[in-house]
């Protein structure tokens, strides 16, 4: 990097807008009920510059040492560059044998503030032991892939392709609406791939923007055997408005009374403002409905006998959501999460939806055979409006509190995951549910649990086999949903759950509901010869096999292949099942600001090792869990001075800091030579439910008391210096390093903050989730879900209580705090209170604000600007 295209700093000590650029991934537990892989975009906008707190000397404006500034640069840009964040993986298997990978790696942009994409074409290459010469392939780079294009969904045979884009030259600029969709249709046989149609999509009239988000909502889908229909959710149209004194007569003439637009109603919530899903989902409309898209007529159909259709069109209070959709196996009828919005018992108040599992929702099951032929149609004028009707919904699981992600198998049966009770926790364990396909229809008496939610680790599951880092099987917690194409045979399938402190790949018979560990032996390595690594199924084949990413702390990632017969062999979880290495993709850097090394070296400069800690409670109480624990160590030459240690709890709290690659890790230990200590308190997802319903009603003690004692128990192991201990968190993990600082003020030198939960009780009215508030500070079973009410005066006593702002009065160690002042997960004055407190106390702390972030600070910039201040106010302070 040239020092001339860095920054230019001003003799009154400010950085100007063309600012020293950092290029870093996604931080440690960046939301607050995310795990750390978790993904945030942002749109772009102008670089926000770097306020570093070493830049300038406390007394004078004089430079410091600009060299370190580069050498940070470069280092997070290094970090960043290698991260390997892949996904929409697809396999093309070849007559002859050869098989190639498609998949697309995100990559951040600090040029321009945004997550650019690239599509990689790989080969996969199976060797045998004959003696048959292996042809030779060389990977060609990869292709960015266009910004317009939002989706790319693959039929079932894979003979058409539908790429959903948006089309550059619609309307959707004046802010009021979005940009008009397109279907590009593909069909994709091996000889000539050809774009045979486009179809435009009614955006803005029929409804709003399609839904395209596979983690929530789900994707479009294809129409089993023929390839011929596309169903999809898509949010419903607000009702047009009109100012009072803007309103005028209906025209008689036409008599279109449909299209009159509501006056006075552009301030009404329901009808001109919307009450949203909150956190991250407030620029989208909260409803969202099912469409049939015919792609030979090119024709357009709204399904109509879904739950809630029959409400108030003129308002989107109540109602229902619709998502996650996919074709029954005679394509006649489709399949659907629902979730209540309100509609039903459970929403009173629409509560935040992302980081939070436990809304109420159920399968539905609604025939579209009129409506399929009614599309198949050419239509016979220019406006047809026949009215079609199918027979009425069927609610498929009327006794499960939650139910969704709905997979077909090969073979008729249905599999989705479920929780008959639910539970008050925003994240936990489910169980999978199936059901049988008969007589044309999905028979609901049929239902069976396959995998239970398994209460205690420490009970092993029958039917289930596997141990890791001595953990056994702690049940089903997916981040997300189940993968698209789960079914690697009639009676298989294969999914990715949260085992302790890493994720895993498990085998699970549809017949029994047996399951088993899947750990990939990339090119003959023992299964657990690298350590705990994270293993993650990206796709499965149509012959039965597994593409997979596995990574670990110091490894970004290494795309692997697991053919059919290592899968289903029966002694899979003793030996392991022998994986073939695709590719290690190289660093991958889209940023000017410094170039990037052509290995990962610089990032595997660190080793790590579990601990497994046991902490009985005041009272002698054994938890159903220990406390597991990363600790991270720089490699250090012989005889150097112990490297300080930093104390990350993760937010949540029902998260779990796992083994996959974050560039964080890198960065702080591995090029900045601190030791890390990522805790798994009591309360983290992978431990079992009871481990996870431990906390609530004793947070604030019995999470607090786990990260001290994991931070005590690694100060006095020699491995770090004692007298250099520091603690950063952000949301939950915020909120354990303010009670940390405030319970032990003589324990850390520094901390810092991201949006930390600092008051309950004042939150409880600002969130978009006060139910969080009850059910940690006040317990399980506490909070009303049928009823909106707001907290008694015990209730809010108990909330503030526990909060850090109890024993704010007691810190006394610099703290930085870090706003998001877009957040309505924890809205930032509860950042701004704390911060104020320790001020007017005299305490040396520091405040950012980044204007157009919310809950996880996930801007590309902002993020960056975010972890070099830490990075520095460690240096200052430790």
């Amino acid at each position: 990097m040239i020092w001339n295209r860095a920054s230019k700093i001003t003799s009154s000590g400010n950085i100007t807008r063309r600012s020293l650029l950092v290029f870093l991934s996604h931080s440690v537990g960046c939301s607050c009920f995310s795990v750390p892989s978790a993904i945030a975009f942002a749109a772009a906008r102008r670089p926000v510059p770097i306020f570093a707190s070493r830049l300038y000397s406390s007394s004078s404006s004089n430079i410091m040492d600009s060299s370190s500034i580069l050498q940070e640069t470069a280092d997070y840009n290094n970090c960043v560059s290698a991260s390997v964040n892949v996904g929409n993986a697809r396999v093309v298997e070849e007559d002859g044998g050869q098989m190639w990978l498609s998949l697309t790696r995100s990559v951040e942009d600090i040029d321009n503030d945004k997550t650019r994409s690239y599509e990689y074409t790989l080969p996969i290459i199976v060797t045998d032991d004959s003696n048959t010469k292996q042809p030779v392939f060389h990977n060609m780079p990869p292709t960015e892939v266009s910004s317009n294009i939002q989706a790319k969904i693959y039929s079932h045979q894979s003979c058409k392709l539908a790429i959903l884009r948006a089309d550059d030259n619609s309307n959707g600029n004046d802010g009021k609406t979005v940009p008009r969709q397109v279907f590009e249709i593909w069909l994709t046989t091996a000889s000539s791939p050809s774009l045979v149609r486009r179809i435009p999509l009614p955006t803005n009239k029929l409804h709003g923007k399609v839904i395209v988000d596979s983690d929530t909502f789900g994707r479009p889908s294809w129409s089993p055997n023929d390839d011929k229909v596309l169903v999809y959710a898509a949010e419903r149209k607000k009702p047009e408005t009109v100012s009072f004194f803007d309103y005028q007569q209906p025209n008689q003439k036409t008599g279109d009374n449909d299209n009159n637009p509501i006056p006075g109603g552009q301030h009404t919530l329901g009808v001109g403002k919307s009450e949203t899903w909150g956190e991250q989902l407030w620029k989208n409309e909260p409803l969202l409905d099912l469409f049939l898209l015919h792609t030979e007529t090119g024709r357009v159909a709204k399904v109509t006998n879904v739950p809630g259709m029959d409400d108030n069109a003129d308002s989107s209070l109540g109602s229902y959501t619709l998502g996650q959709v996919v074709f029954a196996p005679d394509g006649k009828s489709i399949v659907y999460t629902g979730w209540d919005a309100g509609g039903g018992q459970g929403m009173p108040k629409r509560l935040g939806l992302i980081y939070c599992i436990q809304r109420h929702s159920k399968l539905y099951a609604s025939s579209i055979s009129n409506l399929l032929e009614h599309i198949s149609r050419q239509p016979t004028t220019d406006k047809d409006e026949d009215v079609v009707t199918d027979t009425d919904y069927v609610c498929l699981t009327p006794n499960n509190r939650m139910a969704r992600s709905p997979r077909m198998s090969p073979e008729g049966k249905l599999v989705f995951l479920a929780s008959k009770e639910g539970f008050d926790t925003h994240f936990g364990h489910l169980a999978l549910h199936r059901m049988e396909w008969k007589n044309g229809a999905i028979d609901v008496s049929s239902e069976a649990v396959l995998v239970k939610q398994h209460w205690s680790i420490r009970e092993q599951t029958e039917g289930s086999e596997g141990i890791v880092e001595q953990i056994s099987f702690p049940g089903l917690a997916l981040v997300g949903q189940l993968p698209e194409k789960c079914f690697v045979s009639q009676d298989t399938m294969v999914t990715n759950t949260i085992w302790g402190s890493s994720e895993q790949m498990v085998r699970i018979n549809v017949n029994d509901g047996t399951t088993r560990l899947v750990r990939a032996c990339i090119d003959g390595s023992d299964k657990w010869s690298k350590g705990l690594t994270s293993q993650r199924i990206l796709c499965t084949t149509s012959s039965g096999g597994i593409v997979l990413k596995e990574s670990t702390l110091n490894n970004p990632g290494v795309i692997a292949y697991i053919p059919p017969d290592e899968l289903s062999k029966p002694n899979i979880v003793d030996e392991g099942a022998a994986a073939t290495s695709v590719a290690s993709l190289a660093p991958l850097s889209a940023s000017t600001c410094a170039p990037v090394s052509a290995t990962t070296d610089p990032v595997s400069d660190f080793t790590y090792q579990i601990l497994n800690l046991e902490r009985e409670g005041d009272d002698g109480t054994k938890w159903n869990a220990p406390i597991q624990s990363i600790l991270v160590l720089p490699k250090q030459e012989e005889g150097a001075a112990k490297p300080p240690l930093i104390c990350l709890p993760h937010g949540g709290p029902h998260s779990v800091s796992t083994t996959d690659y974050l560039p964080t890790w890198p960065f702080l230990c591995g090029l900045s030579k601190y030791a890390l200590l990522l805790v798994n308190y009591r309360g983290s997802v992978g431990f079992g439910q009871s481990a996870v319903e431990d906390l609530p009603s004793r947070c604030s003690d019995l999470d607090v008391k786990d990260v001290v004692h994991a931070v005590k128990h690694v100060a006095e192991s020699g491995l770090v210096d004692p007298a250099r201990l520091g603690i950063c968190g952000g949301s939950h993990g915020g909120f354990l390093t303010g009670h940390c600082i405030g319970q032990y003020p003589d324990l850390f030198k520094a901390a810092c903050t991201r949006n930390p939960v600092t008051n309950i009780a004042s939150m409880m009215s600002a969130t978009d989730i006060p139910d969080w508030c009850v059910v940690e500070a006040c317990g399980i079973g506490k909070y009303d879900w049928n009823r909106f009410t707001g907290a008694s005066a015990e209730q809010l006593s108990e909330m503030y209580q526990k909060s850090p702002i109890f024993h704010s009065q007691k810190v006394k160690v610099p703290t930085l705090i870090a706003l998001g002042m877009q957040d309505l997960r924890v809205p930032p004055f509860q950042g701004l209170e704390f911060y104020h407190i320790l001020r007017s106390n005299g305490v040396k702390t520091k405040l950012l604000q980044y204007d157009d972030c919310d809950h996880p600070i996930g801007a590309v910039c902002s993020k960056a600007d975010h972890w070099i201040n830490i990075k520095r106010w460690f240096d200052e302070h430790m």
